[in-house]
């Protein structure tokens, strides 16, 4: 079975039982799924951290993003959303730098 998943970064595994080669190589590397695409839904927690870290609130990211404000809260809501709202979302979140990094854990995590 294959599972969909897009990070911030876009990239998909190959399937859900073959690792990447960098989270392979190592642990600490490992970036955390914003978007789950065989629930079609974002992974809450995960929309949450990459938002705090680009200064977006729920209304300021749905404005940039252009979607419905209501929309915004049941993505971080963990509901499914449309694929095109998810482009919009991750586009928005791609193009805006972190301003700071977010400690998780003892580890560095930046998304």
């Amino acid at each position: 079975m294959h599972e969909t998943q897009l990070s911030l970064d876009m990239q998909r595994p190959q399937s859900s039982t073959t690792p990447s080669p960098i989270v392979a190589a190592n642990p600490d590397s490992r970036r955390q799924w914003i978007w789950d695409g065989e629930r079609q839904a974002f992974v809450a927690g995960t929309l949450r951290e990459a938002m705090l870290v680009r200064g977006f609130t729920p209304h300021s990211l749905a404005v940039s993003a252009r979607v419905a404000e209501s929309t915004m809260y049941n993505a971080l809501a963990g509901r499914p959303t449309r694929l095109r709202t998810a482009r919009r979302v991750l586009e928005t979140l791609a193009g805006v730098e972190p301003k700071f990094e977010l400690s998780r854990l003892g580890r560095a995590a930046t998304f």
